[in-house]
């Protein structure tokens, strides 16, 4: 339940500092090394709102997709 937290925890952040998803042009999410699960969750939901939302993660052209390094 926990892990299903996580995109109504950056709602609620957004929410109060006044943004939207649509106030975000880009997302940098770090690709590893680092711990298998918090790498894979980071950037599952980066690419998850880049491709709601057009975002760029890490300055890639829309609808490439970051990926992990372990």
């Amino acid at each position: 339940k926990r892990a299903q937290a996580t995109l109504p925890l950056i709602e609620k952040l957004l929410k109060k500092a006044k943004l939207t998803t649509f106030d975000i042009d880009e997302i940098n999410v770090e690709t590893g090394p680092g711990s298998f699960t918090g790498l894979r969750v980071g950037i599952s939901i980066a690419n998850a709102l880049s491709f709601s939302g057009l975002i760029k993660v890490n300055s890639k052209e829309f609808g490439e997709i970051e990926t992990p390094r372990y």
